[in-house]
This record gives structure tokens, sequence and C-alpha cells, in this order.
């Protein structure tokens, strides 16, 4: 969704940033796994499939995509290293009577970070 290309949510434990073109190939590494993609439901894409998903999810204003990023041992840093890939947020805007009104869906996909607690106290940052 062009609304969040520069939003940045910061939390105490994870960070969502956009999900952007750097992000890709590690995405689609991911979605190559079997298990996630039983519990996502999805089909496996290519690299180019991929990438091409992520500029049709940038300019979908009915989808609002960010990548979650780890924020252990970050310490006050709220750098953006790929080595901090988590997992995926989605918003989905489905309901276009009531644009305030979204379904969530969170995807940790990193085993690392799974089984923790997630905290949903963040601070929007522009």
């Amino acid at each position: 969704m062009k609304a969040n290309v520069d939003t940045v949510i910061v939390g105490s434990l994870v960070t969502l940033v956009p999900y952007r073109r750097e992000h890709v190939q590690r995405y689609n590494t991911w979605m190559q796994d079997a298990q996630l993609q039983e519990l996502t439901e999805s089909e496996p894409l290519s690299l180019e499939e991929e990438y091409d998903m992520q500029r049709a999810w940038a300019d979908d204003e009915d989808k609002c995509t960010f990548i979650l990023l780890d924020n252990s041992g970050m310490g006050d840093s709220l750098g953006t290293d790929m080595s901090r890939m988590a997992g995926d947020v989605n918003l989905f805007l489905n309901d276009h009577e009531e644009r305030t009104t979204a379904e969530i869906e969170v995807m940790v996909a990193e085993d690392k970070s799974r089984r923790k607690v997630c905290c949903l106290e963040f601070v929007t940052r522009y």
C-alpha cells in the first residue's frame, strides 16, 4: 500500500517496516518451506514471481504489508538489518465502508523469533 511506504512502527520487541524489494529474496526463501506453506495456505513462488507479488502488494490500496524485524539485542538502535527479519504482518482493508477496520495476519517465519511475547505497543514513526 502506498500509504505505508515510509511508515516504520517501533515496539519494544519488534519493528515493522514496509515490505520492500530488498526483503524479497529472504521472504521467498521462507516461503519455500513446506510447513510455512501449509500454515499460511500458500503456494511456492519463483523468485521472479515473488518480486512481482511485492510490487503488486505495494500498489494494492486494500492491503498494507510490513516486514517484522526482531528487536532482540538491539538496545536503542532502530536499524533495519536484514538479519533481523523475522516474518511479516499484513493488514487487509476488506470493509470499503469502514476503512479503519482491518483483518490482521502475522507470520513469524524465523524459528529463533517464535514463541516470544509479542506486545503490540507501537509508536508510529514517519
